[in-house]
C-alpha cells in the first residue's frame, strides 16, 4: 500500500510538471490568441480595441494600447473589477506573446485580484506557474557577473552617432553551409530591420546615423572551412583565426588594418564588422575594451538564413552590433532581473521594435552623457584607439 501511494505521488507530480512545461511551451510560441473571458458583459471600447489587435496579431499595436490605457484601467480596478480583468488579463498575453514574461507575470497576477469565478483563478494561476518556468530558464546566467562595463570611444565602433560604414561578410567555415544570392538578400533585408531600429531608437538621443555598406562573400577557402567559430571554441581562438584568415584574403595584414581601410574610403566616422554564419548558434561579440589591437572588434552571427527564424535574426543583428560601440549584456548581470526588462542587452522581444534602447544602454553606446542609476556596479572605461 505504501510503495502504491508513493507510486502515485510521483505520478501525480510527473503529471503537473509535463502540464506546466507544455504551457510554457505555448506561452514562448510568438503568436498567442487568449481564450476570452465568459462574463456576459459589454466591453470597455479600450478592451474591444485590445481585443482586435490581439485578433489580428498585431502585438505592436495592442502593445502600444495597454502602455497608453495602463493607469486608466488600474484606477478602475475598485470600481469595474471586470473591465480590469480583462484588461489585465489581456495585457498578460500581449507581454507573454512579445516575450515580455516578467511583464506578463505582473500583468496576470495582478488580474487574479478581479478573478470571480474558480476557472478564471485557475486559468491564471496556470498562466503565471508556466510563465515563472520560461523565466527561470530564460535567467539562467543571470548571476554570471557582479559589474556593467560601458566601452565607447574605443575601436573602429567608437560611438553610435554619425556615418557607420557597414562591412557585411558571408563566411563559409563548414563544408555544408552555402551562401546562395537569394539566403544573402533574406540576411541583407534582415539587416535593414536593424538598421531601422537602431537608427529610431538612437534619435531619441539625438544621434544621428547614416549607414554604407561593403558586402563580401568567403566561401572558398579550405583553411577557414577547417575551423569551426562557436560554442565549442575555447576562449574564442577559432574565431580570431577566422579573422584574421579573413584579412589574409583580402589582402591585409590583420583585420584591424582592413576596417579601418574600409572605414577610410568610406569616409565614415564609425566601422563595424559582421561575419554571418549559415548555421544556427551563439551569435557573439568581440570588442575592444582598454584598447583596439591589431584583431580589432567584430561580431560573429550564427543564424540561419531561414524565414522561420526572421525575428531572431534582426535581433541578434541589433544587439551584438551595439557591443561593438560599447554596450554591455544585461541578462548575466546580478540585480538586473527587474531592471529595464525591455532593453534589448537584457531580454528579447518576439517582435524587435518592441525592444527599446534604455538609457544604460544608451549611455554605454556613447550617446547619453549622464550615467544612470542601477541595482548593480557601473565600470566606465573611456578610451580612444
Amino acid at each position: 500500500m505504501k510503495r502504491t501511494l508513493v507510486f502515485l505521488v510521483i505520478w501525480i507530480g510527473f503529471i503537473l510538471a509535463a502540464t506546466a512545461l507544455n504551457q510554457a511551451a505555448k506561452l514562448q510560441e510568438p503568436e498567442i490568441t487568449p481564450e476570452l473571458v465568459e462574463r456576459d458583459r459589454t466591453d470597455h471600447p479600450t478592451v474591444a480595441e485590445l481585443k482586435q489587435a490581439m485578433s489580428d496579431r498585431d502585438y505592436l499595436s495592442a502593445l502600444a494600447i495597454i502602455d497608453k490605457h495602463h493607469k486608466l484601467f488600474a484606477s478602475l480596478a475598485d470600481s469595474d473589477d471586470y473591465q480590469a480583468y480583462q484588461f489585465f488579463y489581456l495585457k498578460g498575453h500581449v507581454h507573454s506573446a512579445l516575450w515580455q514574461h516578467l511583464e506578463a507575470e505582473k500583468s496576470w497576477t495582478f488580474a487574479l485580484n478581479f478573478a470571480n469565478s474558480k476557472k478564471e483563478k485557475k486559468r491564471i494561476k496556470r498562466l503565471v506557474a508556466a510563465n515563472r518556468m520560461l523565466v527561470d530558464d530564460i535567467n539562467d546566467e543571470r548571476m554570471l557577473n557582479t559589474t556593467y562595463r560601458a566601452t565607447p570611444h574605443t575601436g573602429p565602433a567608437s560611438i553610435l552617432n554619425g556615418k557607420i560604414a557597414v562591412i557585411y561578410v558571408f563566411l563559409t567555415d563548414g563544408a555544408l553551409q552555402n551562401w546562395s544570392l537569394r539566403k544573402r538578400e533574406f540576411v541583407l533585408s534582415s539587416w535593414d530591420i536593424a538598421e531601422q531600429w537602431l537608427t529610431f531608437n538612437s534619435k531619441i538621443y539625438g544621434a544621428d546615423l547614416d549607414f554604407s555598406h561593403r558586402i563580401f562573400l568567403v566561401d572558398k577557402n579550405p583553411r577557414i572551412k577547417r575551423l569551426h567559430v562557436g560554442d565549442f571554441d575555447s576562449q574564442n581562438q577559432h574565431s580570431g583565426k577566422v579573422a584574421q584568415l579573413v584579412a589574409d584574403h583580402f589582402g591585409y595584414q590583420d583585420i584591424l588594418s582592413f576596417v579601418e581601410k574600409i572605414k577610410q574610403e568610406e569616409q565614415a566616422d564609425q566601422a563595424i564588422l559582421l561575419f554571418h554564419l549559415a548555421r544556427d548558434g551563439r551569435s557573439f561579440a568581440q570588442r575592444c575594451v582598454y584598447e583596439c589591437g591589431e584583431s580589432a572588434e567584430y561580431v560573429y552571427l550564427m543564424e540561419s538564413p531561414s524565414g522561420k527564424r526572421g525575428n531572431y535574426m534582426n535581433y541578434a543583428q541589433a544587439h551584438e552590433t551595439l557591443h561593438l560601440f560599447g554596450a554591455d549584456d544585461l541578462y548575466n548581470i546580478r540585480g538586473g532581473k527587474h531592471y529595464v526588462v525591455r532593453d534589448i542587452m537584457n531580454y528579447p522581444a518576439s517582435i524587435l521594435a518592441a525592444n527599446t534602447l534604455e538609457p544604460i544602454t544608451a549611455y554605454a553606446v556613447g550617446i547619453y552623457n549622464k550615467e544612470p542609476k542601477a541595482p548593480f556596479e557601473i565600470q566606465s572605461i573611456f578610451r580612444s584607439h
